[in-house]
Parts: C-alpha cells; sequence; structure tokens
C-alpha cells in the first residue's frame, strides 16, 4: 500500500540483525554463567556452545513468526477484545490490486467478533456471508447515506428496516473513501451482542472501519484504471 524506499528498509534490516546479535550473545553469557555454577566445570565444551549458539538463533529467527502467531490467536481467542493493532497491521499489508471485499469481510468479522460484516459499494454487497436482501433493498440501503463525513447511519425510520432486522443488521456505516465523502455502506451484525462496548472499542473500530473503506475504493480505482487501459489498447 505505501511505497517505501529502500534505506529505511536496509536501516531496519541492520537494526533487527544487531538486535538478533545482541540477544544471541546475551543468553550465551547467561548460559555460560548457568552452566559453569551447576556443573562445576571450568568452561563449556565448543561443541555445546555451537549447539546453543544454533538454538539460540534459530529462536530468535522465529520470533516475529511465534509473535504473529501468538496476536492471531489472541485477536480470535477473546470475544470481548479488538486488537486494533493486529488488525490494523494486516489491513495495510493488502495489496490494493489483489483486495477482495469478501475475503476482507471475513476477516473483519472474525477479528472484530461480530456475526456478519458486508460492503455495500455500487449496489453489490459483498458479505462474510449470504444475507436475504433484494437488489430493490439494497438499492434503498445505499440512498442512506447521510452528510459527508458522517459515518454511522440511522436506519430505524426507512423503509427497510424490517428487512434488515430479519436480516439481523443491527447497524450501518458510511465507506469514506479518501475523498472524504460517502461511497457506499458497511452492514453489521452482532454490534450489539456484545456484553462490554466502551468507547475505546468504538474508536477501534470506527478506525477500522475507515481504513477498509479507503483500501476498497483505493482497490475499486484501481480495477477501474486497469480496465480503462485494456480498454484503450
Amino acid at each position: 500500500m505505501k511505497m517505501v524506499s529502500a534505506r529505511p528498509k536496509v536501516i531496519r534490516m541492520l537494526i533487527y540483525i544487531g538486535v538478533l546479535l545482541l540477544a544471541a550473545a546475551v543468553y550465551l553469557g547467561i548460559f555460560y554463567i548457568v552452566f559453569t555454577a551447576f556443573f562445576k566445570v571450568a568452561k563449556p565444551s565448543a561443541e555445546v556452545f555451537i549447539l546453543n549458539f544454533i538454538m539460540a538463533a534459530t529462536i530468535l529467527l522465529l520470533m516475529p513468526v511465534i509473535i504473529e502467531v501468538v496476536a492471531f490467536a489472541r485477536s480470535l481467542a477473546e470475544p470481548e477484545y479488538i486488537d486494533a493493532g493486529y488488525i490494523i497491521k494486516k489491513l495495510d499489508k493488502i495489496a490494493i490490486e489483489d483486495v477482495d471485499p469478501r475475503e476482507l469481510a471475513r476477516f473483519l468479522k472474525r477479528h472484530l467478533h461480530l456475526s456478519y460484516v458486508g460492503f455495500l459499494v455500487e449496489g453489490r454487497l459483498y458479505g462474510s456471508k449470504q444475507v436475504n436482501l433484494s437488489d430493490n433493498e439494497l438499492g434503498q440501503i445505499g440512498k442512506l447515506a447521510a452528510s459527508d463525513g458522517q459515518l454511522w447511519l440511522n436506519f430505524q425510520d426507512s423503509t427497510v428496516r424490517g428487512a434488515l432486522a430479519e436480516a439481523g443488521v443491527d447497524a450501518i456505516a458510511n465507506l469514506i473513501g479518501p475523498h472524504g465523502r460517502s461511497y457506499g455502506q458497511v452492514l453489521v451484525s452482532g454490534l450489539f451482542d456484545k456484553k462490554i462496548l466502551d468507547r475505546r472499542s468504538l474508536i477501534q473500530l470506527e478506525m477500522t472501519i475507515n481504513l477498509a473503506a479507503v483500501i476498497i475504493y483505493m482497490g475499486e480505482e484501481y480495477k477501474a484504471s486497469k480496465k480503462q487501459k485494456a480498454k484503450g489498447r
């Protein structure tokens, strides 16, 4: 999603390598002290040092993977906890040219611990599962978009209130693009099933929706420009 110059990448890599070497040196120092204290020998053999160095290096190299797995498991395992850092990190890695709104909806449904997430863009609904909403009802939902900059929409007085209730949708928010204008909606189920929806969780949810909205918008723009270039050939 972001253009990053090579220099910062090299600097980050050098810092990472330096931290790994420092951690390995500290580990071997602690190992030497513990080994000599427990086994009452002058010093460990070269083979023991090499084996421990390999083990330490392997564990340190696997640390990013271990951290990622722990964050993934924690994000899924705690229903009342929204790991905004993990979600935003994963969203930031999504390639614009490959964005799939349905996959994005399924990802947000799992990690926001909701029953359903669906993106309504240009009359088409991309959801984490199938819901019974007709094309006419989707069109009516598309007209709910309020003034630019407003996120959550009030649909209690709309003609599609009954259809949305039957589908289990309990909240609708605007999809706001990079230009600051609404271009669609996100439908959510299970938001009010949560025992706790404090201000912090709501802010995290809104921040996630806004980022997802920009990703989908840019993905649609990329696909449109690609089709336009194909037609021009």
